[in-house]
């Protein structure tokens, strides 16, 4: 025996969240929400329809206004759904109108990376780019590159004297 399946235009019964159906009543993989005395909507393609609502029962059956609960089907390849109300940033103001979430960062630059990436600002001090790579200032003194083997530089350690080096580890 096979489901009943709703077709677009017709009025719906029960509110709920219909999963949409091919003419086979293979799952398409989305549902729609739809609400009761409203129309379904239109589909893409001729013959695809709706099968039964996904519901459980009502949290208060003889009320009225009784909630509905449901219960979505399992997300393809496991991922998350962020719940929330995210903000986006003007698009307006960013180079080539690419959205970006508002987040408790402050964004520094777009002009360093590739594509406009957003640079978030941090306390480190970036000095130079090469090759879209940031060169970041660090708060050791750095013994002088030339005078060390693969011209490497290495950070001075104060608290040992320089007559105490053995020797390199290359």
């Amino acid at each position: 025996m096979s489901k009943k399946l709703f077709s677009p235009g017709e009025i719906v019964e029960n509110s709920g969240l219909y999963p949409v159906v091919g003419p086979r009543g293979g799952d398409k993989g989305y549902e729609v929400t739809v609400v009761k005395g409203e129309p379904f909507p239109p589909l893409p393609e001729k013959g695809w329809g709706f099968s039964e609502p996904r519901l459980t029962k009502t949290a208060a059956e003889d009320s009225g206004e009784a909630m509905v609960v449901y219960s979505p089907s399992e997300l393809p390849d496991h991922r998350p759904v962020h719940g929330g109300n995210p903000t986006l940033v003007p698009s307006e103001t960013l180079p080539s109108s690419r959205p970006i979430l508002v987040g408790t960062r402050q964004v520094t630059s777009f002009d360093h990376l590739p594509q406009h990436r957003p640079v978030f600002q941090s306390d480190l001090d970036i000095v130079a780019m090469f090759g879209n790579r940031p060169v970041v200032r660090l708060n050791s003194s750095l013994t002088p590159s030339a005078s060390l083997p693969g011209n490497r530089p290495i950070a001075d350690n104060s608290s040992l004297s320089s007559g105490n080096l053995m020797g390199y580890l290359d």
